[in-house]
């Protein structure tokens, strides 16, 4: 019997379940008669199921991998299957690359790690009160299962909960586990469970592009000192290279550490979102039917030819700004760490410095006391001084985490039809593509001065919860990052 859209999500994937091994598992279902509730439900519902088999095959990884280990001689597990290390033996099985076996191999190892409960209570009390135990965590909810079963507990509680869950993919926690054993030696214990519970919060949410970039800031609030040597390594391996093809055209090829590429990549940006809100407006006598990877090579030759001395005055950069941000008590001493608008990679604070002293790069030092943020119906555009303070809310297109240059400030109450005012808490920074789809599918914003949620219409989501967004989604918790402080690091 052929099943329609009237089916619930549950009971196609008990369907599924239960011919797991068949490979038929959707025999039998039309698929293309279900509703889209029903169709992204059951997507969402298998993608659940497979991170939990994920995490069932971490678990024998970490097990094949210390079978292997045991015995490095002929008579290791791997060995004796005919391979050179666990991570092949397990790649034959899953068909993954060796080093998607060696993910599954990682995360097993940190789900099997434990530390002692004892240790774990008496070596807290710095972030707002004490862990007492794995239930006890002062601001930290307890997980489902968190109880003490013994003298150890999980050493990674809240990925490990997650992992079992479902609600955590192998790739997020190989990304968390991996950077929190790597700050283990220079934090405190409730510091690194405070970023923990917010990575596997925001792992929910975002994509794992997305969550690489929270986890390397996380990694550098955590360890503040490791990002100028960071930053050191990434100075010298600079480069750029350009050469001619066969069929004559230049190759360009480079990496560039993200104090050099900061300003290149404001300008180039700036340029290419001329030339979009260009196309977007009809201002252009002929169609504009170039790439943005055309526009920016484009960008580039009309920049060169602007600095070589061309016969134009100006280019289309009158927005464009390198906004550098951080503590301004840290930036007088040249400690701690600062971040670059658009740019994942956290800089030293002497970087910092040293860029806020060049013309076109800030410092964040927003609305001072003679400074005017808010309008009211005075005047319809957003100044420069309001769209540098949605920038510090927002921090780029506040629904897709875009790079600043990529955005403009939208009123959230339309200015003609709502009478909306030119105020922070009715500015939005969007995408044209996410500003389009908002207005398409009916999505809400609620915002004020300092944060912003975006409502889903009921056919996205039928209780129609908010969503974080802006800096708060993409960037560390402040209440934790001020936790993080020098005073608790026990390095």
């Amino acid at each position: 019997m052929t099943q329609t859209a009237a089916d619930a999500p549950a009971t196609l994937l008990m369907r599924v379940r239960s011919r797991v091994g068949e490979g038929s598992g959707w025999q039998g279902v039309d698929l293309a008669s279900l509703s889209q509730r029903v169709l992204l439900d059951s997507s969402a519902a298998l993608a659940r199921v497979k991170r939990e088999l994920e995490a069932m095959q971490a678990a024998l990884a970490h097990e094949i991998s210390r079978r292997s280990d045991a015995d490095a001689g002929p008579g290791g597990l791997a060995r004796r299957q005919g391979f050179q290390s666990p991570a092949k033996l397990i790649a034959a099985q899953t068909g993954d690359t060796t080093a998607e076996a060696q993910r599954l191999i990682n995360v097993g190892d940190a789900l099997a790690s434990t530390v002692s409960a004892e240790v774990d209570a008496t070596d807290a009390g710095h972030v707002g009160g004490p862990l007492e135990g794995r239930g006890q965590r002062d601001g930290l909810p307890p997980l489902a299962g968190d109880e003490p079963s013994g003298p150890t507990m999980p050493k990674f509680a809240f990925v490990s909960a997650a992992l079992a869950a479902g609600d955590l993919s192998i790739e997020a926690a190989n990304s968390i586990t991996r950077m929190l054993d790597r700050v283990e030696a220079v934090t405190a214990v409730d510091v690194r469970a405070h970023a923990e519970r917010d990575l596997v919060e925001r792992a929910r949410r975002l994509s794992a592009d997305q969550l690489g970039r929270v986890v390397r800031r996380t990694e550098a609030w955590l360890d503040r000192e490791q990002v100028k040597h960071t930053h050191e390594l990434m100075r010298e391996e600079r480069y750029l290279v350009m050469r001619e093809d066969p069929a004559g055209m230049v190759l360009i090829n480079g990496k560039l550490d993200p104090e050099t590429a900061a300003p290149i990549r404001a300008a180039l940006d700036a340029m290419v979102a001329h030339g979009l809100r260009q196309r977007r407006d009809n201002k252009r006598l002929a169609a504009d039917v170039r790439s943005v990877g055309q526009m920016r090579a484009d960008a580039l030759a009309a920049f060169a030819q602007h600095v070589l001395g061309c016969t134009s005055e100006s280019l289309p950069l009158a927005s464009t700004t390198v906004v550098l941000r951080m503590n301004v008590q840290d930036l007088r001493d040249e400690a701690g760490i600062g971040e670059i608008d658009g740019c994942g990679q956290p800089v030293p604070a002497g970087v910092v410095r040293r860029m806020a002293a060049d013309a076109e790069i800030i410092p964040e030092v927003l609305g001072g006391d003679s400074e005017v943020l808010d309008f009211g119906r005075l005047k319809r555009t957003f100044t420069r001084s309001q769209r540098l303070a949605l920038v510090e809310r927002d921090g780029g297109c506040a629904f897709c985490g875009a790079p600043p240059s990529f955005t403009e400030a939208h009123h959230i109450l339309w200015w003609e039809r709502d009478c909306g005012p030119t105020d922070l808490s009715n500015g939005a920074l969007l995408c044209v593509r996410c500003h389009h789809l908002i207005h398409r599918d009916g999505w809400d914003i609620k915002a004020t001065a300092t944060t912003i949620e975006f409502v889903p219409p009921q056919s996205v989501d039928p209780q129609r919860r908010p969503r974080l967004g802006g800096r708060a989604m993409f960037d560390c918790p402040r209440e934790w990052r001020a936790s993080s402080s020098r005073e608790l690091v026990a390095a």
